[in-house]
């Protein structure tokens, strides 16, 4: 059995949307559940200064009467896996792709179970490179650089299309007359 194996990361099960508390959570209980879900990750513990930070950049929505819901609870689970990886403005960009909020439950379940997949294939050893490589440290950061610029450019896609719409969405709008008033 591998290092990899014996972490029980080809194993590791992302929190659903559902499975997320139905309830809303004060600060202190969002921090304890998600250092729960972190935890077998090793990337680190999420502390209530963190949160905070997060709803002051507008990451996360802010908490409605000092109580976060499923929504912000998934979004703080993101970015805290994400930020291995990527800057917060990039993970933001990232979560605001799904800008109708009936979307995100969906988006977010989906990225969990790509997750998982990807998990399981990397840390069983069945995701195997191409013939004759092996699957080193530089290769693994090679990897890792190479979705990265993947992924931002997927992101200034969507924002240019985005963009587009909005511009084509000003164009359609019909313009007020000014109205005249004599004096």
């Amino acid at each position: 059995m591998t290092d990899f194996q014996q972490t029980g990361l080809a194993g590791y099960h992302c929190p659903r949307f559902r499975e997320l508390p139905s309830i809303p959570l004060y600060k202190d209980q969002v921090v304890e559940e998600l250092n729960r879900y972190l935890a077998p990750l090793h990337c680190g513990e999420i502390t209530a200064t963190m949160v905070n930070n997060y709803v002051k950049v507008k990451a996360i929505p802010p908490p409605e009467k000092k109580r976060y819901g499923r929504a912000q609870l998934a979004g703080l689970y993101l970015i805290c896996m994400l930020k291995q990886v990527y800057s917060l403005g990039e993970i933001t960009a990232l979560l605001r792709v799904a800008e109708e909020p009936e979307d995100f439950p969906a988006r977010y379940d989906t990225f969990c179970a790509e997750l998982e997949e990807v998990f399981r294939g990397v840390f069983t050893g069945e995701a195997q490179p191409h013939e004759g490589q092996s699957l080193t440290v530089t290769r693994a950061a090679a990897y890792t650089l190479a979705y990265k610029l993947y992924t931002l450019g997927l992101l200034r896609q969507a924002a240019r299309q985005r963009a587009r719409a909005l511009e084509q969405a000003g164009a359609a709008a019909p313009k007020k007359e000014e109205s005249k008033t004599g004096g």
